[in-house]
């Protein structure tokens, strides 16, 4: 069957036969018989295993049917798939898309648990948590339409009780609002039989209303107020309350001194986002210490260390002290004598950007110590390499940061180093060997070559130039042709004879194809000349039958009757060309060759 597609394609194939196939209803289409065969074998995988064929990175027929199956389905959704080949498939119940069929199959698993239990599955179960992501699904507007209707048919619940999700039934209107009224009045009640303490205050403390000091009367409380009144107190005034109490053991005054009370205001902020579990233990332990403390410990830090800012590993106390400064600064709650002490000592209020100038730093000395850029592989300069890129093509770095790096040189583009040093190798390599590198070379530039044919339009304009320059072969068959017609040629310098499959099997082969290609016409006249100029045998049995004539000429110069067979390989040749004329197969050139040198036809006389 091989051998008439390729005829009839080939333009081979008479007519006659062509009728005679067809009368037989021949396919021609060879994609067709293969579809054919692919899904008999699938239809008999089923009915052997009933089942579908299983993924498996084993290589065989498993594997095959499996993927010609993913096939199928990718050419169902590119609307590529005949309807014919769609009956054939729905034939065999072949599934087309199996993710509906898994969602109906969970949809039975969930219609089953309803009619056996009565009520819709529990939101800690697996269906619970699968109509829970189907109502987030059928809320965001992307649950498929098919979907909605068969769970409305089930009486499906989009909109189930907050307190219990996926509870059976829906929530109704007036439960809802009695719940709500009965809250009101609980509340009410609640607010008439108790009253209200004042705000964040379980304790006598002493308050500050319009510059008069006054005691919170607490007595007033009744016991049965919720306990919950009295935590509305903050860890921060209970921890104050605790030192008060501590202070006035030893005789020392209720109020503290307005530094300390700063401290405090700075100290015990909500840092609660900014600080580790560490950091927080570090901040209890921060207590102890005032504002100027605190200030004069970073001072030291900082200029021991050459301005840099402590970290958890070097101080956790005074990590956490930084921290709170920052995050009291940016929500005003930093006096400016405090801001200006710490400008004065070159305190870093943006955290980012003093990291981003110690990254900067670090790589400048790497580039400075090493000549060469990192990779990732080296540090983690590296990676802040690659992440700045990254910025900068999403326009999220700053023009500052920019000019600070092309200050050094930085590389945007680190591919471009690579392609130059594979070009300079190229080069290199072509005006050393006089010939472009091959696969058996065992070097990386035959790809490189490869690569540079394939990404053509997307290199640059003086990329481009640059390999025309040298003759790059941007035609990869061309190349190739060249190549093995050098060989060939030296071969038969070498030999004095042409390559056959016998004796070079690789050159013999690619002689033979460039006669069969010429008889087709797929030879081009470029080459068809460069073979030309080197007479280059297009038809080898007519060099053989030169060969033999020009050897009988010789033969009979020095012998007065013909070779008979019995001489060898000549007086075969002799007897052939005999047979050959009586059958009418010789040419007339031929012929006439033998004539002029007085061939004697019937040796019998």
């Amino acid at each position: 069957m091989g051998v008439q597609w390729r005829g009839r394609r080939g333009g081979t194939l008479s007519q006659e036969r062509i009728n005679r196939l067809q009368s037989v209803h021949f396919p021609w289409n060879y994609h067709d018989v293969a579809w054919s065969d692919t899904f008999a074998a699938l239809s008999a995988y089923k009915d052997t295993h009933a089942t579908w064929p299983p993924r498996t990175s084993v290589p065989g027929r498993e594997r095959s049917l499996y993927k010609w199956m993913g096939t199928q389905r990718e050419s169902l959704q590119r609307g590529t798939l005949s309807q014919t080949r769609i009956d054939r498939l729905n034939s065999i119940g072949f599934p087309l898309d199996p993710k509906r069929i898994q969602w109906m199959e969970k949809l039975d698993e969930v219609r089953e648990y309803v009619e056996t239990k009565q009520q819709w599955p529990e939101s800690r179960g697996a269906l619970g948590k699968w109509l829970q992501y189907q109502r987030q699904r059928y809320r965001e507007g992307v649950l498929e339409e098919y979907r909605v209707s068969a769970l409305d048919a089930m009486g499906m619940v989009w909109e189930p009780r907050s307190s219990q999700e996926g509870a059976e039934g829906p929530i109704p209107e007036n439960g809802k609002k009695g719940r709500e009224k009965e809250k009101r009045e609980r509340k009410s009640s609640m607010d008439s039989i108790v009253p209200r303490p004042p705000k964040r205050r379980c304790r006598d403390q002493t308050s500050v209303e319009s510059g008069i000091q006054r005691k919170v009367d607490t007595s007033s409380i009744a016991i049965g107020r919720p306990v919950r009144a009295c935590r509305t107190m903050s860890t921060k005034e209970r921890e104050r309350d605790r030192r008060q109490e501590a202070g006035s053991s030893d005789g020392s005054s209720w109020e503290s001194s307005d530094t300390e009370r700063g401290s405090d205001e700075s100290d015990f902020s909500d840092t609660k986002g900014d600080a580790s579990v560490v950091e927080q233990g570090a901040r209890r332990q921060q207590s102890k210490r005032t504002w100027t403390e605190s200030f004069d410990c970073l001072s030291t830090f900082m200029h021991t260390n050459n301005g840099c800012i402590p970290t958890s590993d070097d101080d956790p106390t005074l990590h956490s002290w930084t921290i709170t400064q920052r995050a009291n600064w940016k929500r005003g709650a930093l006096s400016q004598d405090r801001i200006d002490k710490l400008d004065s000592i070159g305190f870093h209020w943006d955290l980012t950007a003093n990291q981003w100038d110690t990254a900067f730093t670090r790589l400048s000395e790497y580039r400075s110590s090493h000549s060469k850029w990192p990779t990732q592989s080296d540090n983690t300069s590296g990676s802040w390499m690659v992440k700045q890129r990254q910025m900068r093509r999403k326009g999220r770095l700053s023009q500052e940061c920019i000019d600070r790096l092309d200050s050094i040189s930085f590389p945007w583009q680190p591919l471009a180093g690579i392609w130059e040093r594979h070009y300079i190798d190229l080069k290199r390599y072509r005006s050393t060997h006089n010939k472009w590198p091959t696969p058996s070379d065992g070097t990386v530039l035959n790809s490189w070559m490869h690569n540079q044919r394939a990404a053509r339009t997307r290199l640059t304009q003086v990329q481009r130039d640059l390999l025309d320059g040298i003759g790059f072969p941007w035609d990869a068959i061309s190349d190739q042709w060249d190549r093995v017609f050098a060989e060939v040629v030296a071969y038969k310098e070498k030999y004095g004879k042409w390559p056959t499959q016998t004796s070079s099997p690789t050159l013999g082969a690619w002689v033979s194809t460039q006669r069969r290609f010429r008889k087709r016409g797929k030879v081009t006249p470029a080459h068809i000349a460069q073979l030309d100029s080197v007479d280059f045998p297009w038809d080898p049995k007519k060099v053989a039958w030169d060969r033999q004539y020009a050897a009988l000429k010789e033969y009979m110069r020095t012998h007065i009757t013909w070779p008979r067979q019995s001489y060898g390989s000549l007086g075969f040749w002799v007897n052939a060309q005999r047979v050959l004329r009586r059958k009418g197969k010789l040419s007339k050139s031929q012929e006439d060759a033998l004539d002029d040198i007085g061939f004697e036809w019937d040796p019998r006389g």
